[in-house]
């Protein structure tokens, strides 16, 4: 799957960030209450071993354009069953740039699984916590690993995994 993101995606739902006001004692504090939402979806709490894995090399990507790669992903496998073996992937280009971006949610260990909310909290991890020395606005993204999938974002400007 090729697809090509705007600007605008950036600008349209890539996330929302939502607090709720305090109204005098006891009420909910809006720093401490704060909730983050990426693409309007709360994500869920899993309870299997997962390890990051960052590449630490190779391409490097601006860190929006990962962000609205993986929104627009993750919205188009939402819901899906992976096969056993058979990874779901996406190459995205930033529209008008040579910045691209190589997307997959993979199924391992002869599991399957059906791509839920956490599909945005997997892929961006290595996005937001990987080569977090360098510049704020560029990273070279890994992957997240459980027991049963393996979920990648690589940047790449010339096509190859990392």
């Amino acid at each position: 799957m090729q697809l090509t993101l705007p600007l605008a995606a950036l600008l349209l739902g890539a996330s929302t960030v939502a607090a709720l006001p305090g109204q005098g004692p006891g009420s909910p504090d809006p720093v401490n209450d704060l909730v983050v939402v990426s693409s309007n979806t709360a994500v869920g709490r899993r309870n299997l071993v997962e390890r990051r894995t960052c590449y630490n090399t190779g391409s490097t990507i601006g860190r929006d354009f990962a962000y609205a790669a993986i929104d627009a992903f993750c919205k188009s496998v939402m819901g899906k069953t992976t096969t056993p073996g058979v990874p779901m992937t996406g190459t995205y280009t930033w529209s008008g740039g040579s910045e691209t971006m190589f997307i997959s949610a993979a199924p391992i260990n002869g599991c399957t699984f059906k791509v839920d909310d956490n599909c945005n909290k997997l892929l961006q991890d290595p996005i937001m916590n990987c080569n977090v020395d360098g510049p704020t606005n560029t990273t070279q993204g890994g992957y997240w690993t459980d027991s049963c999938g393996q979920w990648t974002a690589d940047p790449g400007s010339d096509g190859s995994r990392i």
